[in-house]
């Protein structure tokens, strides 16, 4: 799966206790128009090397309800600091998603004593990953994000403008012209 996708799928289901599929993440971004790519769709599928962009991937969040912000840091503050941000803000029940070795992984948890973050990456799944390395692999990106509200509606293209013939209902179908002349 994308890693964008990866990522706000994880977020999704750390916040709502409700873990979307990658079909479902794969369906979603298929059928959301893209806030960067104007007239397109977010993404054409995990056949082809398309890969979402990180401000789709947060306009998908906000169609499950869910608040993000984006903040870039001038320099690598010290790992204390980031200790703190972190501790910080998942205190309040908020996420933070942090760029990685150009994907985007969720920091899952920390770990003052021993020196380690907690990440979940498309590439790495769950891994405790050093705090060193961490600020010297990070792109300085952070994303906090934090359930708000109810979804928003989501808009649905039609592909086909006739109704079913089932649904139509008021016209009776008159099939007896498939029996005549059998016997």
């Amino acid at each position: 799966m994308d890693g964008v996708l990866a990522a706000v799928a994880t977020t999704i289901g750390r916040l709502t206790g409700r873990v979307p599929t990658e079909p479902q993440m794969v369906f979603d971004a298929m059928h959301t128009p893209s806030v960067v790519k104007p007239g397109a769709m977010m993404y054409r599928g995990s056949k082809t090397q398309d890969r979402v962009d990180l401000a789709d991937g947060l306009r998908l969040l906000q169609g499950h309800g869910i608040r993000t912000t984006r903040m870039v840091c001038e320099k690598v503050c010290s790992a204390a600091d980031f200790l703190d941000l972190q501790q910080m803000l998942s205190a309040r029940g908020v996420e933070v998603l942090v760029g990685v070795d150009e994907t985007f992984a969720v920091v899952c948890g920390s770990d003052r004593a021993g020196g380690t973050l907690t990440l979940c990456s498309p590439r790495d799944g769950v891994s405790e990953v050093p705090l060193d390395e961490f600020l010297s692999r990070w792109d300085l990106q952070i994303i906090t994000a934090q359930l708000c509200s109810e979804p928003e509606a989501r808009t649905v293209t039609w592909r086909k403008l006739r109704p079913r013939r089932e649904s139509a209902g008021s016209v009776p179908v008159d099939r007896s012209h498939h029996l005549r002349g059998r016997r």
